[in-house]
């Protein structure tokens, strides 16, 4: 299970995500996908190497983390296995 937290500072947001039932020791990635399975492209925010649990936090420019616009900008908040350069199967996934 995941809890995020979305900060506006005015221009600048902080994504905080607080995770957990995650396998100790294998890399993580918290990321945006406009698929709901999390298949790439994926717009990485965050990499863990966790104990099974992580605190992931992401600051950023409101425009680089907000929705995109148009009718397809839907994205999904998803955690997949693996690294930013090589996703892997999602574990978690926003729910609507």
């Amino acid at each position: 299970m995941t809890q995020v937290t979305l900060f506006y500072q005015g221009v600048v947001q902080i994504l905080q995500a607080a995770v957990t039932g995650l396998a100790p020791g294998k890399p993580y990635v918290l990321g945006l996908s406009h698929d709901p399975t999390g298949a790439p492209p994926l717009q990485a925010l965050a990499r863990t190497n966790t104990a099974g649990v992580a605190i992931v936090n992401r600051v950023g420019l409101r425009r680089n983390l907000g929705p995109t616009g148009g009718a397809d900008s839907r994205r999904f908040l998803v955690i997949v296995e693996g690294t930013i350069s090589e996703p892997g199967k999602l574990l978690q996934r926003q729910v609507p």
